[in-house]
């Protein structure tokens, strides 16, 4: 259970961030699985997703953007902004800051929120949409999808995946449907949700990303990070 409150936009954000963490690793999942990557994972998140599993609020802390992009090596490649919710807070000049420094920077976005104002073009989300729908103003960065598949509930009395496309129907039942791609060029990648305590996949998971895969053309990935046991 995610017990991590939601927070409000903090557009007054730029010079300053709230940061968790920021850490040297491999990007688990999505078009850059198995790179290296620097890892910026700033505080808060506008949603409160049951399933969540990622701590984004016990080591927050103020740092400047311009700190926060000196750890950056110059020439090693990736920089993943992540969360949270990155475009909670204003990641513009973080951005620029990277970019002088030669980096590739992916973000990974729930959807809800626009880009920074004025962000750059070259900067690539890779959104993994929670609600029913993706801010538009978001569409022309995105180069790909995530999506999370679910088990098949224990009851087997109510779907959880859409026999339209394969992709996961809603966070909770009181949801709308979770927002589909908006481009079918766009490459859409699917990786198994775990059991939230005991880490293990469900093997109806599996099947359902065999299928993804197969039937819709979906790129299948596992969480590259938990398999390596890394952060």
């Amino acid at each position: 259970m995610n017990l991590q409150p939601p927070e409000k936009l903090a557009r007054e954000s730029g010079p300053y961030l709230d940061v968790q963490d920021v850490f040297h690793t491999i990007q688990g999942e999505g078009p850059y699985s198995g790179h290296r990557a620097l890892f910026i994972r700033l505080a808060g998140c506008n949603l409160q997703c049951v399933t969540c599993d990622t701590d984004y609020t016990s080591r927050r802390e103020t740092r400047s953007a311009r700190a926060v992009a000196l750890q950056f090596r110059r020439g090693n490649g990736l920089v993943v902004i992540t969360g949270g919710e990155p475009f909670r807070q204003n990641i513009t000049w973080l951005c620029e800051l990277l970019l002088e420094r030669g980096a590739k920077i992916q973000i990974e976005s729930n959807g809800t929120y626009p880009p920074s104002p004025r962000l750059d073009k070259r900067v690539e989300v890779v959104c993994s949409p929670k609600t029913g729908s993706v801010n538009k103003k978001l569409l022309p960065y995105i180069v790909a999808y995530k999506y999370v598949i679910p088990p098949y509930l224990a009851s087997h009395t109510k779907k959880t995946i859409s026999d339209n496309d394969g992709l996961p129907l809603r966070m909770l039942e009181s949801d709308p449907p979770i927002a589909r791609p908006h481009d079918t060029r766009i490459p859409v990648y699917i990786t198994p949700e775990a059991h939230p305590t005991m880490g293990h996949v469900d093997p109806s998971t599996i099947d359902n990303i065999i299928d993804g895969a197969k039937e819709f053309g979906y790129i299948a990935q596992c969480q590259l990070h938990k398999f390596l046991r890394i952060e």
